[in-house]
């Protein structure tokens, strides 16, 4: 069985404003539920969903308030408000970093990852998914030629 998604945040795995738990979209859930074997780029699975261990993509808000919670506890005073934008600003940085200059910068890029099921994009309307199609993906994107031990026919 093969499966693969095109759609919007939703089923990117979108949750507290950052793609960060794709293992957790609806779309990942339906291969679990139809036994597929479900994992990251590393493991070759069946179904394959991008991993993003730095906060996500985007802001991974429930991070930034769970961060802002240890550092400040349950209230903010007036005069932390300084100390809270320099909390929000360091979840950031590390996110920046992870996803730029260090280790999940070249993560996915430059075919190490020949294909991933689910190809959903933050800010797609339903109306974009029909918009995909093999002649404007070919036009955009680089074909990658995939390897026969990662299922391709001969």
């Amino acid at each position: 069985m093969r499966l693969f998604t095109i759609g919007d945040s939703i089923s990117q795995g979108f949750m507290s404003l950052g793609a960060a738990r794709t293992q957790l979209a609806y779309s990942t859930w339906i291969a679990h539920a139809l036994g597929v074997d479900v994992g990251d780029a590393r493991s070759s699975p069946a179904y394959r969903v991008p991993d993003y261990p730095a906060h996500g993509l985007l802001l991974d808000l429930e991070v930034v308030l769970r961060r802002l919670q240890l550092a400040f506890g349950p209230t903010i005073d007036r005069l932390e408000w300084a100390a809270v934008l320099l909390e929000i600003n360091r979840v950031l940085d590390v996110a920046e970093e992870y996803y730029e200059r260090g280790e999940g910068a070249g993560r996915y890029r430059g075919g190490s990852v020949p294909w991933f099921h689910n190809v959903s994009v933050y800010g797609f309307d339903v109306a974009d998914a029909w918009l995909v199609t093999p002649r404007a993906s070919r036009a955009t994107t680089p074909i990658t030629p995939i390897p026969r031990s990662l299922g391709a026919r001969a």
